[in-house]
């Protein structure tokens, strides 16, 4: 009976599978659509430079499927093609999550449920699938040469591990699937960021089975420690501060962690305390470097001191520090196996591999070096890929905190340096522009209505008056009103109540007007 559930499981899922292959094959563009696809076509095709911060792993797999085409007529079907098999993949990853979810929904495995449980979990599973194939944004990526269908599907699988991790007794077992989620992790860094979301669910998961009490106090901690994970993988610590901050903060980490060990442990030694503070410290610069712009950002800083301090030819900097960093890792790798520390060295080996996937972006430089066509940034050095990482030609927007509308500048001051390549070291070219307010209630939080071109706009979805400033209440109600309402749940519903108008912000969609 268990091995007959994991063939029919496995059946149905390729069923789903097939169904949402061949829609989505019939269905497809036959060329490009009328926006990015058209240049993913074009860099896939001859492995060029996409608009930052470049996709390099799904040009690589569009590449591969555009060598398929027999007429270069034909190539942007065939770079459609990958995302409608992806987006196929991901209905098949699709049913068989759910299909995980409703075992746990009758609190037993999967291959231990009943048959007219089983009956259940397939029918629901293949519904919830189904649903999503036909669903307006999901059936457009499908079709269409954008990372965004890749991208489900890595997300997909993602979750689809992660579950199978939970399902898992053999702590062994346990550590290889961790250490596969975060591979998939850092392959999809060199897709969409869209990945790392599923980060949190794995926190969750994580404390549900590892802690036998659950309370609403220790999921918070999961759900907040997981994304600090998150952020630390986006942007890192140390990378974005300066010289001194940077030794200061990892030298408190690593003095904090010595008093911590000297606590926990009584009459230590002043060689095993060196030896503590060192690991602390280079634990503590490993996990806070983070890894899509905090890592490139050091190996930035390194560059810069060989080169324009030490006078020693491009690149050597960036070779030294790569060798030291691998040296860490590999170091720290081989002392927690040693020692019998198997969650450090799960940690340190997922790191590890997040790193071997996120190297995928070695592509980029390589051939922003050979000069392509479309070669956009010009990413061909390490200061310029940094930039090219942080997306730095797009400005800045305002999250958390920052000015609002109808903000008044009063100076600007030069921010961080721009570098280029000129003789034998790197120069400063220019230097990134910073806006002074000093007017008390120009800068505040959640400043959701932060753009001058948009203040008839926000007066009227608020209902403020011409140039009246706006309090923190007004921007929440913004942010639900515009952001939520008329962004969000109106493009939420597209996928499954569809679409009432082609006009733009017809008010018949509304509810209250649907009948007229």
């Amino acid at each position: 009976m268990k091995n007959s559930f994991s063939l029919l499981n496995n059946l149905f899922g390729w069923l789903v599978f097939g169904v949402a292959a061949v829609v989505y094959i019939l269905t497809i563009e036959p060329t490009a659509s009328f926006w990015d696809c058209g240049e993913f076509i074009s860099v896939a095709y001859k492995l060029q430079v996409p608009h930052a911060p470049g996709a390099p792993f799904f040009l690589l797999a569009g590449r591969l499927f555009s060598m398929l085409a027999v007429d270069p007529m034909n190539v942007a079907f065939w770079v459609n093609l990958l995302s409608a098999m992806c987006s196929a993949l991901t209905i098949g990853f699709l049913f068989w999550t759910i299909t995980l979810l409703g075992a746990k929904m009758f609190g037993k495995k999967p291959k231990e449920m009943l048959g007219w449980q089983r009956s259940v979990v397939w029918a629901g599973a293949a519904i919830g699938a189904l649903a999503y194939t036909f669903s307006d944004s999901f059936w457009f990526s499908a079709v269409e040469a954008e990372v965004y269908a890749m991208s489900s599907l890595f997300t997909a699988l993602v979750v689809w591990a992660i579950l199978k991790w939970d399902v898992v007794e053999d702590p062994r077992e346990e550590n290889r699937w961790m250490i596969f989620i975060a591979y998939l992790i850092g392959l999809s860094i060199g897709i969409h960021l869209l990945n790392l979301l599923a980060i949190p669910v794995l926190g969750l998961v994580y404390y549900f089975k590892k802690y036998k009490e659950h309370t609403l106090l220790g999921a918070v901690l999961a759900l907040g420690g997981s994304l600090v994970v998150l952020l630390l993988i986006m942007k890192g610590v140390v990378g974005e501060m300066g010289v001194w901050p940077r030794r200061i903060f990892l030298i408190a980490i690593a003095v904090g962690y010595l008093v911590y060990y000297n606590v926990k442990n009584e009459n230590v030694d002043s060689r095993t305390n060196i030896r503590v503070f060192l690991l602390a410290l280079g634990v503590g610069l490993i996990s806070l470097t983070g890894v899509i712009t905090g890592l490139p950002s050091l190996f930035g800083q390194a560059e810069l001191l060989f080169v324009n301090d030490m006078g020693l030819p491009f690149g050597s900097g960036i070779v030294a520090f790569g060798l030291v960093w691998l040296g860490l890792i590999v170091y720290f790798i081989r002392y927690t196996q040693q020692k019998g520390l198997s969650i450090a060295n799960t940690a340190m080996l997922s790191y590890a591999f997040i790193l071997i996937g996120y190297a995928s972006y070695g592509i980029i430089v390589v051939r922003s070096n050979d000069n392509p066509p479309i070669d956009e940034n010009n990413p061909e050095n390490i200061m310029s890929f940094i930039s090219y990482l942080k997306r730095e030609q797009y400005g800045q927007s305002p999250l958390f905190y920052g000015a609002q509308y109808t903000a008044k500048y009063d100076g600007i001051e030069n921010g961080a340096p721009i570098y280029v390549k000129a003789g034998n070291r790197y120069k400063i070219a220019d230097y990134r522009q910073k806006l002074i307010y000093n007017d008390k209630g120009d800068e505040v939080l959640m400043p959701r209505m932060w753009f001058n071109g948009h203040a008839q706009l926000y007066e009227r979805i608020v209902g403020l008056p011409r140039g009246a400033q706006p309090s923190f209440g007004d921007h929440i109600e913004y942010m639900i009103k515009w952001q939520f309402g008329h962004y969000y749940w109106r493009y939420f519903l597209w996928n499954f109540a569809g679409r009432f108008s082609d006009v733009q912000d017809d008010p018949a969609l509304l509810p209250w007007n649907a009948g007229g």
